[in-house]
């Protein structure tokens, strides 16, 4: 049976069955009366049509003057824009009509085929980006690409997608440039994904993801894209509540789904973050992420037996994921788990995880480059720790190779060449290393622990996890290895406080 046609001209693609207006292959905000209307023109392109006929198209019978029908046209100018060698795709006749004055492409599609075609890619799609792996995230971002050429209005293929574009920015968030185009574009498709469905609740969990992914420096634009969707998002540029929000918002318009609930875990904080991943880990035994994001709030509170124990059942749902070949692997786990035995003073046993993390450095998951950096850094600090100055040097360098603006790996570097002897320059962050308030913070403060100052350091990081709009900010500090702050609390009391109070 065949379908409605699809029309192109110019830039623009409209598929009349759907009634859907495409734009360099991007679907814009059209009311279907208006699509209809569009779809009669473009049939008769170069032809004159009556504002009767116009008339009928748009209100299918219903009775309504002139100037509705002038309105109407209006807007479909407004929408289209002038064409490329200048003038209206639309042109009114007068006392006759309206006529299309483009040229117009037509083509038809198997109705069965059309329909069929969003669901399976959206199956093929989704088992991609759950294996987390670079490569197989980009290619599910080309298949969700396809999806939504095929069906506009799905708003399953616009989650697909906007899901691929934020995993591929997670995999560039440590390079000096990060892909904020890319994050762009996976914003557009999650709002989309809303507005076509907004009681679908995967498409308020995406939308959740994408904004806590944005982080805090990208408010200006967050409210750029979110303009450009010409909807009623504005107040989703505070990234951190907006994030909350919808994920709120998807865990109430479906319960028990606890990818949802992944999803709040990862936006929220304190004790609605810890909840949220309980539900989870109640339905999905095996996903180590949730016990990392778990182990994180714990750090933050300074209960460090529960954060051990969370990262010790991530652990084993770890080994339990890759003895069975299944998706979402833990990466981050075995560095976490380190951390926290190199704070209370097992060298060893933080050694021997710190190697276990970077032994999986290959696997080709989209944070496997960041956590080796996070881990080489770590393993700097435990080369200081014992003396070996030459050593630190060269796991600093290892961790800056992966991620060259990481501050704290800088500062370890600075710190490891002053005590080798070979370097003699002041206790300074270099330009490359960059980051967000915490984490700068953080890095300057173990700086200033080296330069005998640990109070200032102190003062420095407790401003920066003072603001409310990032709660977990800093949530490292307690078992950050350069700074080996519980080894003097007292100095760094308010800062802990602090956390710890955000944490709650």
């Amino acid at each position: 049976m065949p379908a409605a046609p699809t029309y192109r001209f110019g830039s623009f693609e409209l598929r009349a069955g759907s009634r859907t207006l495409l734009r360099d292959g991007e679907p814009l905000a059209i009311v279907p009366r208006q699509a209809a209307i569009l779809a009669l023109l473009v049939s008769k392109a170069g032809l004159i049509v009556a504002k009767d006929e116009v008339m009928a198209a748009g209100w299918q019978g219903e009775v309504v003057g002139e100037n509705s029908v002038d309105k109407a046209i209006s807007e479909l100018r407004r929408q289209l824009g002038e064409r490329p060698e200048g003038g209206p795709y639309v042109e009114t006749v007068r006392r006759r009509g309206f006529r299309f004055t483009a040229a117009v492409s037509r083509t038809e599609a198997t109705g069965y085929a059309t329909s069929l075609a969003p669901h399976l890619l959206g199956v093929e799609g989704r088992a991609a980006i759950e294996t987390l792996s670079a490569t197989k995230v980009a290619g599910a971002r080309a298949t969700f690409e396809d999806a939504v050429r095929c069906a506009p209005q799905h708003a399953p293929a616009h989650v697909g997608l906007a899901t691929a574009c934020a995993m591929q920015f997670e995999a560039t968030r440590a390079d000096p440039e990060p892909d904020y185009a890319t994050l762009g574009r996976a914003l557009r498709h999650a709002l989309l994904a809303c507005h076509l469905d907004p009681g679908y609740a995967e498409a308020s969990a995406t939308l959740a993801f994408v904004l806590s992914r944005a982080g805090h420096h990208l408010d200006a634009f967050i409210a750029t894209h979110v303009e450009a969707i010409g909807e009623p998002f504005g107040g989703l540029t505070k990234t951190t509540a907006g994030a909350v929000a919808a994920a709120r918002q998807a865990t109430l318009l479906e319960t028990g789904n606890w990818r949802h609930e992944v999803r709040l875990a990862a936006a929220a904080w304190g004790e609605e973050a810890l909840g949220a991943i309980r539900r989870a880990v109640s339905r999905v035994t095996t996903f180590p992420l949730a016990h990392v994001l778990a182990a994180r709030v714990h750090i933050a509170r300074q209960t460090f037996a529960e954060a051990e124990r969370e990262l010790s059942a991530g652990i084993a749902a770890d080994e339990a994921q890759r003895a069975a070949g299944a998706p979402f692997g833990g990466v981050g786990v075995h560095w976490l788990y380190g951390l926290l035995r190199l704070s209370a003073g097992d060298r060893a046993a933080a050694e021997a995880a710190f190697a276990r993390e970077l032994a999986s450095e290959g696997d080709g998951h989209i944070y496997a480059r960041e956590m080796a950096a996070h881990t080489w850094h770590a393993t700097g600090a435990l080369r200081l720790h014992a003396g070996d100055a030459a050593g630190a040097v060269e796991a600093f360098q290892a961790a800056i190779g992966r991620v060259p603006s990481h501050p704290l790996a800088h500062a370890g570097l600075v710190i490891a060449r002053r005590r080798s002897g070979n370097n003699v320059s002041p206790l300074e962050l270099p330009d490359a290393a960059r980051g967000g308030p915490a984490d700068l913070a953080l890095a300057r403060a173990a700086l200033l622990v080296e330069a005998g100052q640990p109070a200032e350091g102190a003062a420095l990081v407790a401003e920066a996890v003072a603001p409310p709009e990032a709660p977990s900010a800093g949530w490292i500090l307690p078992v950050e290895p350069l700074l080996d702050v519980m080894r003097a609390p007292d100095v760094w009391r308010v800062a802990l406080a602090r956390l710890r109070g955000r944490a709650m």
